[in-house]
């Protein structure tokens, strides 16, 4: 059984339109990067599949300095309690403004798995709970 009585922050980061079509994808036109909405109903899935109540912050990050500040790793970025759900990514230091790539069994998607979201969640549970 989970206990759910600490604090869950998520954060979505997403690029924005004016930023033109580049190579990593994300288009002029676009109000959101086009995984934006898909990434909030994923966590939002995964939130409810694990009965965790939580807080679903939505930051634009409109800047590369801005991304630096919020070691913006491109959009969609989805974090539990400023932890990223690709494990493999918590290190990199490759901030800046574009669309998001993950690789899931050697595959390049521009959605974390759903499992992801709910291993980062449980993560973040046992650490408040060997904190208490």
């Amino acid at each position: 059984m989970l206990n759910t009585d600490a604090p869950y922050f998520i954060v979505y980061l997403r690029c924005p339109a004016e930023r033109g079509l580049n190579d990593e994808g994300c288009g002029l036109g676009f109000i959101d990067c086009p995984n934006y909405i898909p990434a909030l109903r994923l966590t939002e899935a995964a939130l409810a599949h694990m009965g965790v109540q939580a807080t679903v912050e939505r930051l634009e990050v409109d800047s590369d300095e801005a991304a630096a500040q919020t070691c913006f790793l491109r959009s969609p970025t989805v974090r539990v309690n400023g932890l990223d759900v690709e494990a493999a990514a918590r290190n990199s230091r490759h901030f800046g403004i574009g669309c998001r790539t993950y690789v899931v069994q050697g595959e390049r998607q521009g959605l974390p798995p759903q499992e992801w979201i709910e291993d980062t969640i449980r993560e973040v549970i046992a650490a408040a709970e060997t904190t208490l």
